[in-house]
């Protein structure tokens, strides 16, 4: 919970860890995190987002 993600998604990532899937977290500036984006649709991947959690 935290770093930009709601209670509602970390309980989300929470069920679905405690299934056996996996979290995959990517930390970079904005053209690595549109890179991994890119790959992530290019997969298939489902359910993805992004979270901003730099604080200025």
């Amino acid at each position: 919970m935290g770093n930009g993600v709601s209670n509602e998604q970390a309980n989300v990532y929470s069920d679905r860890l405690s299934q056996g899937n996996y979290l995959f977290v990517v930390d970079g500036d904005l053209s690595e995190i549109d890179r991994a984006e890119s790959i992530l649709k290019s997969q298939g991947i489902e359910d993805w987002g992004v979270f901003n959690t730099h604080v200025d």
